[in-house]
């Protein structure tokens, strides 16, 4: 899995808004800025679901700090959303935003396994406690596919 790199924007993005996340303590899963136009923000909360209300309230509270932003068209829309129960992960650090959450790895050589990811060791090594209670752990290089299972 090669990490998904954010480009600049985003990261512009993501300075502008971590007030915002902090204080509503939720966790930007990923953010997706397309020619400074259309914004979509994904958001995780370990402490609650994210219902429709909190992620309006969010959105309006995010569009409006990213209306003043100098980089962003003045007609940009913005997406809020949480991932999803069947998320594919774009980069090793969901393994450590989804830790205790069941997921789905498939290595490149084909094995599936299903578990709770224990988060990240030494920086590339995935954890895993299997559904016999078995710790696995792979390299992320020999990892085809993962995600969150459902």
């Amino acid at each position: 899995m090669e990490d998904k790199k954010p480009n600049k924007s985003s990261r512009q993005i993501e300075e502008l808004i971590q007030s915002i996340i902090d204080e509503q303590q939720l966790i930007i899963v990923d953010i997706e800025s397309f020619k400074e136009q259309n914004i979509v923000i994904l958001l995780y909360s370990k402490n609650e679901q994210l219902d429709i209300e909190k992620l309006g309230m969010v959105h309006k509270q995010i569009y409006a700090v990213l209306e003043t932003a100098p980089f962003l068209n003045e007609n940009f829309t913005l997406e809020v959303s949480s991932p999803g129960i069947f998320r594919k992960f774009k980069n090793i650090r969901e393994f450590e935003i989804f830790k205790d959450r069941e997921i789905k790895i498939l290595t490149d050589q084909d094995e599936t396994y299903i578990g709770i990811s224990k988060g990240i060791e030494e920086g590339n090594t995935v954890i895993m406690d299997l559904k016999n209670s078995e710790i696995f752990k792979i390299n992320i290089k020999k990892k085809k596919k993962a995600g969150l299972n459902g």
